[in-house]
């Protein structure tokens, strides 16, 4: 009994440790910051090669967190993560903002 009991703590702790699933829908470097919303492209990691980039417009309602608190304090080559609104069809409103390290 105590041993599955050990193996399921032990379980349990190196589940919750790990983060599995980036639930983010962009995520890498602002390349342009504009009036009104940010140019991302993602991570880099072949220099010949082409990656697309995304332009996600910003709204009152948007929250900024991490390493940065306002859209005023965005800047480019900032690491950031961006979850948009799944309701807009016209163009991506960014929910949340979160600038890493």
């Amino acid at each position: 009994m105590m041993k599955k009991f050990m193996i399921l703590f032990f379980s349990t702790i190196l589940l919750c440790s790990c983060k599995p699933f980036d639930t983010s829908d962009y995520q890498g470097f602002i390349e342009e910051v504009k009036k009104s919303s940010i140019i991302i492209s993602p991570p880099a990691t072949d220099p010949e090669a082409e990656y697309p980039v995304y332009e996600v417009f910003i709204t009152e309602k948007t929250i900024i967190e991490g390493k940065k608190e306002r859209f005023d304090e965005l800047e480019r080559f900032d690491k950031v993560k961006v979850w948009v609104d799944e309701e807009s069809e016209e163009r991506e409103l960014a929910k949340t903002i979160v600038v890493e390290d």
